[in-house]
């Protein structure tokens, strides 16, 4: 009878010890959903995409370093459309080549927001298809 008091004494002292290590606390509840993405957003990247691909210079310095694979560029955009910073994603080009890419992008400006836009600096990733090779 005393071995059963022991027991169910170190029973409730380890459950409290677990409590108290977070090992029993109830699980935090779901995020809610995220929202769905403005649909003048989406429109303002696929037209920053389609310049991007329409980019004569930018084309001109991909053939210059024989770029020839698909890569991406991620772009700090502020609301009026320039570009502040830049960087390089999924890409093994040379240095030299992704810092002639993206001191070009850095000088082109996509336009203002549009009003179902946020009103702050945005990060937008985008691909970058290489034109054929001639």
């Amino acid at each position: 009878m005393i071995q059963n008091v022991f027991r169910r004494a170190l029973t409730v002292m380890a459950l409290g010890f677990l409590a108290l290590a977070g090992c029993a606390a109830p699980q935090p509840a779901a995020r809610p959903a995220a929202s769905a993405v403005p649909p003048g957003m989406v429109a303002y990247g696929n037209n920053m995409k389609q310049e991007i691909q329409s980019d004569q210079i930018l084309a001109q310095i991909l053939r210059s370093h024989n770029i020839s694979k698909e890569f991406g560029v991620g772009l700090v955009v502020d609301p009026n459309g320039y570009v502040e910073k830049g960087f390089m994603v999924k890409t093994e080009m040379p240095l030299d080549a992704a810092q002639a890419v993206i001191n070009h992008l850095i000088n082109v400006n996509f336009g203002d927001f549009t009003p179902d836009m946020p009103n702050h600096k945005l990060v937008i990733v985008l691909p970058v298809y290489p034109p054929a090779a001639v």
